[in-house]
């Protein structure tokens, strides 16, 4: 089964008002990761909050320099599922609600709902089942990621979550 791992750093958490800044995309099947790729998100006027800058550490200067437009963005990214899926993708990711809601201020309904299925896999919540069924602590991806001895390159940008979300998904299934 092929699923799409998404992770996105954002402005901030609200995303009717907050920027999307970047995106990471990874195709995942049968537990290999086939595809990775980012996207950066170049805007005229970024709404962020200093938290979220905390966070994720992206210069704004360097995104509008590297980033590319959003409808760019939204054809590059239907076309990478169009070559992988001959059905609607699954979405997959840590609190991937979150970060779908952030994927619309790309997609309009229609749009997403041509590519994406309404179904989508969320690992904060199977790691909550396991906590809670373990009596284990697996609060947050940096839990989980301890936890599955699992190692990323460079926390909070968007491929580097994708891609460790993607393992800690490999890792769920092998238990």
């Amino acid at each position: 089964m092929r699923i799409v791992f998404l992770d996105t750093e954002t402005g901030g958490l609200n995303p009717l008002i907050n920027s999307l800044l970047s995106i990471g995309l990874v195709i995942w099947e049968d537990g290999e990761i086939k595809l990775k790729k980012e996207f950066f998100v170049k805007e005229d006027e970024y709404n962020v909050t200093p938290e979220a800058m905390r966070v994720n550490n992206i210069n704004l200067e360097d995104l509008r320099k590297k980033g590319n437009e959003k409808s760019e963005i939204k054809k590059e990214i239907i076309k990478i599922i169009k070559e992988n899926f001959n059905e609607k993708a699954i979405l997959a990711g840590h609190n991937i609600s979150f970060d779908i809601s952030f994927l619309k201020q790309i997609f309009n309904e229609k749009e997403f709902l041509e590519i994406f299925s309404y179904r989508s896999i969320d690992t904060a919540s199977i790691l909550k089942y396991i906590s809670i069924k373990k009596n284990l602590s697996l609060n947050s991806l940096d839990d989980a990621i301890k936890y599955y001895n699992l190692k990323i390159e460079k926390r909070h940008t968007a491929l580097d979550d994708a891609v460790v979300t993607a393992e800690i998904f490999t890792k769920l299934l092998e238990e």
